[in-house]
């Protein structure tokens, strides 16, 4: 081959080898509309090559293909190596201009879109002439009593056919076919060895085309369906010994009928795929075994798939026995694994060979790796409020116990973490379990944690076993490392003590007991740490600790309960408490706890609760909550993943963060973890990457700048503040945004502490700027009386009276037709 020195820099100056490779990927009819009339060399290399063509019939413009069958097809049928046709009014103006016979002796392969079967016979009566078609895809449209016979007899004639799909487009619900093709004694057998038969049809119909494929491989029937004829038994010996490959999508015969084909068809079969309808006798996987071991000793890989149906409609008594046969030794020899999948209360099952192989790792064995390969497998999708959770498990338990899983999938992206270990202790031989998404564990339980008064800040952080503090008064943070056989639960400090001693719940991982525990912190980084009291609630599903802002009292709200401990006189209790919520975070002040957590049903709910544990007031959420924080005796904070609202006590929202004034540090992610609260350091916000932002109080008439003073590397980063604008005011120190001057105020941006009452001849909207003199404003009267009714009622008259308008003149008459 010739290498040219012209460098690749256009299109043109590819070789010949690379365009061949181009058009390959192109439809043969799309290359020559675009590049026979380029140039000369484009029209030599389509034109004068012997490479093979790919026509497809795709456009219903008759032009287009009168064009292409005239330039194309007819100048070069010796090269034509398939055909494709999306519909047969293509067909019609393809034999308008050509005829399919022996020229095109490369042709191998033709699909066929939708047709008459008047127009497939015809078709096919042409197709015998094709010396090498190999391959014969068509679809047929069904007709009222359609007769496949003389189409498969036609299909079978063809002398080098080895791939055959023929579909039936329905275009109603059921199929009505008749397919019956006696044998003649001098028949001449088809050459197919992969037939597709997507269609419907009765094992007599299936039987009649199989005594004349005798070297069929590979057989895939769409659905085979009772007979409705009388006589359905079909004596007709058939000798398929190259048949290695059975699928069925939807096998509605009965068990009786399946097995007897499967006896006469089935002695070199390999691989055996079926999808059966609600058939039970399909479910003795003993009956299965004799089948199999008698008349399918070949056989290396079975699927079976049982349809899903509600629960109920079992019989729950028998379902563990049907189940357990199809964990027999025979089974696990085959290395046939059986599955039972649960999608809500819905329950289908099947038998498949694995497809994985687990391993369990072992470091003190010589055998590092040891194989395990499931036996049974259990899958879990769809997914479940909390309040379906025991449901679940109860309509589903007597299963779990009786058979013997040992493999576990749950594909569910939210199923709860307490479900999950309830299902896994429900499975005492399970060895292996794939989860397609971890549950999160609650923020009480688990990650980073972060507390706040006024002397200090601490946070917690459980993965690196860490605990960090940052003092107001100190420019430097203290850090200490606890033992890896810790964890923390969760953590609180008094807001309005002086003390720096954080009080948390910690459990030793070795000894498994929990301890409610004191760690104090000074300046100078040293650190006390102290188990106060064993704490034995930590076998409840959700447990959340907060002290009283003096820290007099410590508080553990359990489910239904608040265990109260008194550091000073070390004395106890526990209180029942008029909630059902879920807890997952609570913040008290001195009359005040809120509380959030879920109800039964999931949905994220507030309790306003007096301190005396009475309810107060209750408000539903739309979204996650995932902490809480006073600030002050009337305000609170609510942190759900992407903001933090504040309330009042009247659940009245105030404001949002981040916000238009507010913006979020460059830092952070849009995603929360927790919050806290104290007077003087200010609202404390921890992500997800577990960055901690402070927004301090403020000056009174400044806001905070919340976009600056962070930067990577720095553990504790604060807020600016800025003055109010015009037209706003900030009287408090808290972390609110500036406030709107009301109606009849104003600030002209002198004082943002507080507005200027305006002039009673003044007029000052809301967030006025100015005292602006009312005289110069005039008033409008926008208001306007209702049209009066026309006295006619004719449409036309009122559309000539108030859409048009034609002055009286007799020039108008004169001129008008």
């Amino acid at each position: 081959m010739r290498i040219s020195n012209v460098p690749a820099t256009c299109f043109e100056n590819l070789s010949n080898e690379l365009f061949y490779e181009i058009f390959d990927y192109l439809g043969d009819d799309y290359i020559y509309e675009t590049f026979s009339n380029l140039n000369y060399r484009f029209q030599h290399l389509i034109t004068c090559s012997s490479i093979p063509l790919k026509i497809k019939f795709r456009s219903t413009a008759t032009s287009q293909s009168i064009d292409c069958c005239k330039t194309v097809v007819v100048p070069n049928r010796h090269r034509i190596r398939s055909l494709n046709f999306e519909h047969e009014s293509l067909l019609n103006i393809f034999f308008k201009h050509c005829i399919i016979d022996s020229s095109f002796n490369r042709l191998q392969s033709i699909v066929l879109g939708n047709m008459s079967i008047n127009r497939a016979a015809i078709l096919l009566f042409y197709l015998k002439s094709l010396p090498n078609l190999v391959s014969l895809t068509m679809c047929i449209e069904e007709e009222e009593d359609s007769d496949l016979s003389d189409i498969y007899r036609m299909i079978f004639s063809l002398p080098s056919l080895k791939y055959n799909k023929l579909s039936l487009y329905v275009d109603y619900d059921e199929e009505d076919l008749n397919i019956s093709i006696p044998l003649a004694l001098n028949a001449q057998f088809s050459t197919i060895e992969y037939m597709v038969m997507n269609h419907t049809c009765t094992l007599n119909n299936l039987m009649s085309i199989l005594c004349h494929t005798p070297r069929v491989h590979h057989l895939i029937c769409d659905t085979l369906q009772e007979a409705t004829e009388s006589n359905v038994t079909n004596e007709q010996s058939i000798i398929l010994s190259n048949l290695v490959y059975i699928r069925i999508n939807n096998c509605e015969i009965n068990f009786d009928r399946f097995e007897m084909f499967m006896k006469k068809v089935s002695s070199q079969l390999q691989i055996l795929h079926i999808k059966q309808g609600a058939n039970k006798a399909y479910l003795d996987a003993n009956r299965w075994q004799r089948l199999i071991k008698k008349y399918i000793p070949n056989l290396h890989k079975f699927i079976y798939e049982y349809p899903g149906y509600e629960y109920n409609d079992y019989e729950t008594t028998s379902l563990d026995t049907t189940f357990n046969q199809f964990i027999s030794p025979f089974w696990l020899n085959k290395g046939w694994i059986f599955e039972l999948e649960i999608n809500n209360k819905e329950i289908s099952f099947s038998i498949h060979p694995h497809k994985k192989i687990w391993f369990d790792v072992d470091a003190n064995t010589d055998n590092a790796l040891t194989r395990l390969i499931p036996t049974s497998q259990l899958s879990v999708s769809g997914c479940w409020s909390t309040k379906e959770n025991q449901t679940f498990i109860d309509d589903f338990k007597s299963l779990f116990v009786a058979i013997q899983f040992t493999h576990l999938n749950i594909n569910c992206e939210k199923v709860p973490i307490e479900m999950l270990i309830r299902i896994i202790q429900l499975l005492p031989n399970l060895n292996s379990l794939k989860i397609s998404s971890l549950p999160t564990m609650p923020l009480a339980c688990s990650g980073t944690k972060i507390v706040i008064n006024d002397k200090m800040i601490a946070a917690v952080y459980n993965d690196q076993r860490q605990l960090r503090v940052q003092f107001a008064s100190a420019t430097t943070a203290c850090a200490s490392n606890f033992s890896n056989s810790s964890l923390i639960y969760s953590m609180a400090l008094g807001r309005n003590s002086n003390e720096t001693s954080v009080i948390y719940i910690r459990q030793d991982l070795t000894t498994n007991q929990s301890f409610i525990s004191s760690t104090t912190i000074y300046e100078n980084c040293t650190i006390y740490s102290l188990d106060l009291i064993l704490f034995n609630f930590t076998d409840e599903k959700h447990f959340i600790f907060a002290i009283y802002p003096t820290g007099q009292l410590q508080f553990v709200f359990l489910n239904n309960s608040v265990f109260i401990y008194e550091p000073n006189t070390q004395k106890s209790a526990l209180w029942l408490m008029n909630s059902t919520l879920t807890h997952y975070a609570v913040d008290i002040n001195s009359e005040f706890i809120v509380l959030a957590g879920y109800t039964y049903s999931g949905t994220p709910t507030i309790h306003l609760i007096h301190d005396r544990f009475e309810l107060v007031n209750i408000s539903n959420m739309s979204s996650t909550i995932r902490a809480l924080a006073w600030l002050g005796n009337d305000t609170f904070t609510v942190l759900i993943p992407s903001q933090v609202l504040f309330y009042l006590t009247k659940f009245t929202l105030l404001s949002t963060f981040p916000n238009k004034w507010k913006k979020l540090c460059a830092t952070m992610v849009l995603n929360f973890n927790t919050i806290a609260w104290s007077n003087a350091i200010g609202l404390a916000i921890i992500d997800v990457n577990e960055s901690v932002y402070i927004i301090r109080p403020t000056t009174p008439g400044y806001y905070s700048v919340t976009n600056t003073g962070c930067g990577e590397g720095i553990p504790f980063a604060f807020s600016n503040e800025t003055i109010c604008p015009p037209g706003s005011y900030h009287l408090e120190t808290l972390s609110k945004p500036c406030a709107l001057c009301p109606y009849g105020t104003f600030n002209s941006g002198n004082n943002s502490v507080a507005c200027i009452a305006c002039n009673n001849s003044s007029f000052c909207p809301l967030g006025a700027v100015d005292n602006v003199d009312g005289e110069a404003i005039s008033t409008i009267l926008q208001a306007s009386a209702y049209p009066k009714s026309p006295d006619s009622t004719i449409f036309d008259d009122i559309l000539l009276q108030n859409i048009f308008t034609i002055n009286f003149s007799r020039h108008c008459l004169i001129v008008s037709p």
